[in-house]
């Protein structure tokens, strides 16, 4: 599993509103499983596999190999009917430097993080998550990070290569 943290793209409000809200100079995450890119958006408006990289190969993103994962779990949360259509949390974005979210809904972070935890690793994250928070506290558990550009991130949905 590669958790991918990615830089603001300053061509985007919403990832400059994204970053802002949270404090962080990181907008979005997404995880990589088994060769597909999953995460969740606000123009989607669910959890789901990702479009394409390449749409902004400029943009940087920091990448965390994972390896030390329970697989059946992370499969399990990434094929559940319930989790895979969970719906974009917009509201909990907004609310998020008030700590109030939809816990029945996703913004890309909380996604992330509870990818995490179903692949078996537990984040010492305080408050609402962010990609910040998550890549320190990834950082801290002895993961090493990788800072590239999107069209270095190998994924092989939508055509990546």
């Amino acid at each position: 599993m590669r958790i991918l943290i990615h830089g603001i793209n300053y061509r985007n409000w919403f990832s400059i509103l994204c970053a802002l809200v949270t404090g962080s100079s990181f907008s979005h995450t997404s995880i990589i499983y088994q060769g597909t890119r999953y995460d969740t958006t606000f123009k989607r408006g669910y959890f789901d596999q990702a479009d394409s990289l390449l749409n902004q190969p400029n943009r940087d993103v920091t990448v965390i190999e994972i390896n030390d994962i329970d697989s059946l779990q992370l499969y399990a949360f990434i094929n559940n009917h319930e989790q895979y259509r969970t719906r974009y949390d917009l509201k909990g974005l907004l609310l998020w430097p008030f700590k109030r979210h939809d816990p029945n809904k996703y913004y890309c972070f909380e996604a992330t993080l509870d990818a995490i935890k179903a692949a078996g690793i537990e984040l010492d994250i305080k408050g609402m998550p962010s990609g910040g928070k998550i890549f320190t506290a990834l950082l801290d558990k002895g993961y090493t990070a990788t800072r590239t550009k999107h069209k270095y991130v190998k994924v092989v949905n939508n055509g990546d290569q």
